[in-house]
């Protein structure tokens, strides 16, 4: 990665923070100017302060007044510090949050079949990981490579009264220095971008140990040891990793710093021969000192800021690559969001292939209409839920087409499929939140009403989560965070259910919805979904026969076909994957 290259990021970075914090940023660079010169304001004083006493022709008075000068500009100092200090924290505190607004936005807008990407998690790791500090840090070295330049500068400036050639000889180190460091910067960037995807199993072995869902088999089966031991040893390559860098980085200054000091003995030995001489007085003496220290301190602090621009530019790169992604795009129809029914379905010559062409569906051919009562059956991996991913708008069909009432699915926002689809997922989520937000989630606008939440807990048939006889909606559920109440398979299933229910949809879709359920819950879902799918489009994926058999149409699936559609009795006459399917239910 070429250095001038790698800063072209730099630019972007400061376009970003104008944008999003364009006023404490003017602060900070404004205040970083006053401090930056602050040093050779103090060292000029304290020279004159030392002169005075050793020339006397202004006698103490003079002296005097140069002191109470000295006073007030260290005052002066500490408050432009403490202010410089307050806005700095001030600015990272916000600059991290309107990142992560920016980050977990785009997030959003990713496709389904970007989270089914090994990579796309790796980079959102990284990114996520490193948002809270990075562009904060890239931005707090520009400010404090202003401050060191500016120090630099007018230091030099000093040193050039005495002479110009020494001048240059301090300027000679840091320029060797910098060559170096950018090189340890881009090796430790690409180190540690690389281990993402390592990180990330770092993560989940500990992931897997802290949660109860895996807990259990893991006692059972006596897995602790093997865990840990995997664990250790990828946080140990980590650690092996890391303090190689450390070792070179640290020769690395040692050699500099020796480099450095001996620079600085030469300089002062031949400014200790100018005041023997007479050239210059014991206060320049003293000042050409402090001097050389503080040119080397900025000198130093140059390069570690650069290093640091250098280190995170490679970041912000990878940053806004993330942010400028181009999801799958559409060319939506407008206002379709406000044309929130549909009566019907037309599912014509859909396909969809994975990723390396694998195919998922081919040539599917459905209708579905407003009052149907639909039940889908097939083996694992036969296209059913495939299907159901493209019905919601979570995938593109790779050709084909899905209508909704004559629009196509390709051409519908996502507010459309909002509003008008209903899912319930075989790998449903149980958020470990509140038991009203578990059931609002499913319509965020009803999150305020009590009155339904209540209705749908009562249809469900979920008594166990009332106490002293009352729903208390806002009881943590999990145990993930305190006083949270945990709850069975088939338990948290049924708020999953009340979660679809609570969106009054056009089609609702419930996927292996008795997968967890014993059969009187069963019956309570089957009688919800019989009263619903008089007035919407109703979808169920099942195994169980028995379950299907209550449908008005089965559609049978095979390899990403359709096998058959038709009732029960005509199935069993003419479709051999149904009768299979019929007569394996038989016999569990």
């Amino acid at each position: 990665m070429d250095f001038f290259n790698t800063l072209k990021s730099l630019p972007k970075t400061i376009k970003l923070v104008l944008k999003i914090e364009k006023k404490y940023f003017a602060y900070l660079i404004l205040l970083s100017i006053i401090v930056g010169i602050l040093p050779i304001i103090n060292l000029f004083i304290s020279q004159e302060m030392i002169n005075s006493l050793v020339n006397r022709n202004g006698g103490m008075n003079n002296f005097y007044r140069i002191l109470t000068l000295y006073i007030m500009t260290g005052i002066m100092s500490g408050f432009i510090m403490k202010i410089y200090d307050y806005i700095d924290n001030k600015f990272s505190l916000f600059l991290g949050y309107r990142i992560n607004d920016m980050l977990m936005n785009k997030i959003s807008t990713l496709s389904l079949r970007d989270f089914e990407s090994p990579n796309t998690y790796n980079i959102i790791e990284k990114i996520m990981q490193e948002s809270s500090y990075k562009p904060f840090q890239i931005t707090k070295a520009l400010i404090a490579f202003i401050i060191a330049i500016i120090t630099l500068i007018s230091t030099i400036l000093y040193i050039s009264i005495w002479d110009y050639r020494i001048a240059f000889v301090l300027l000679v180190v840091p320029v060797v220095s910098l060559s170096v460091f950018i090189k340890l910067g881009q090796l430790e960037f690409v180190i540690k971008w690389n281990r993402a995807g390592k990180e990330r199993k770092l993560w989940y072995w500990i992931y897997l140990m802290t949660h109860d869902f895996s807990f259990k088999e893991i006692k059972l089966n006596g897995l602790k040891k093997y865990i840990i031991d995997n664990f250790l040893e990828l946080k140990m390559n980590f650690i092996n990793e890391d303090l190689r860098l450390l070792k070179r980085k640290s020769v690395i200054n040692l050699l500099l710093d020796i480099l450095l000091q001996a620079v600085s003995v030469i300089i002062i030995l031949f400014a200790a021969f100018s005041l023997s001489v007479g050239k210059i007085l014991i206060g320049s003496f003293v000042g050409i000192i402090r001097a050389i220290g503080i040119i080397n301190d900025s000198s130093q602090e140059i390069i570690q800021e650069i290093y640091i621009i250098y280190n995170s530019s490679l970041y912000m790169k990878e940053l806004f690559e993330f942010l400028n992604y181009r999801v799958e795009e559409k060319t939506y129809i407008e206002d379709t969001s406000k044309n929130l029914k549909f009566d019907s379905i037309s599912i014509s010559n859909l396909s969809f292939n994975y990723k390396d062409d694998i195919i998922g569906l081919k040539d599917i051919n459905l209708d579905f209409n407003r009052g149907e009562l639909i039940a889908i059956v097939g083996k694992n991996g036969s296209g059913k839920s495939t299907l159901v991913k493209l019905l919601c708008g979570l995938y593109l069909p790779t050709s084909g087409t899905i209508k909704y009432d004559g629009y196509e699915s390709t051409k519908l926002n996502a507010e459309f499929f909002s509003a008008n689809i209903a899912v319930l997922f075989q790998d449903y989520t149980k958020f470990e939140l509140s038991l009203r937000e578990n059931v609002a989630f499913g319509n965020i606008k009803e999150i305020h009403n009590d009155k339904k939440i209540i209705y749908l807990l009562n249809l469900l048939n979920m008594d166990y989560m009332k106490t002293k006889g009352v729903f208390e909606l806002d009881i943590q559920l999990g145990n993930w965070f305190n006083g949270g109440r945990q709850l069975s398979g088939g338990e948290w299933q049924r708020i999953a259910l009340a979660r679809t229910f609570i969106k009054e949809a056009n089609l609702y879709i419930l996927d292996e919805p008795n997968s967890a359920l014993d059969p009187t819950v069963e019956k309570y879902i089957f009688d919800t979904f019989t009263m619903l799918s008089k007035k919407a489009i109703t979808i169920f994926i099942t195994h169980d026969i028995s379950v299907a058999q209550k449908a008005d149409k089965i559609i049978v699936m095979e390899k990403g076909k359709i096998a058959a559609v038709g009732r029960h009795d005509e199935l069993l006459k003419k479709c051999d994957e149904y009768k299979m399917l019929y007569n394996a239910d038989r016999y569990k």
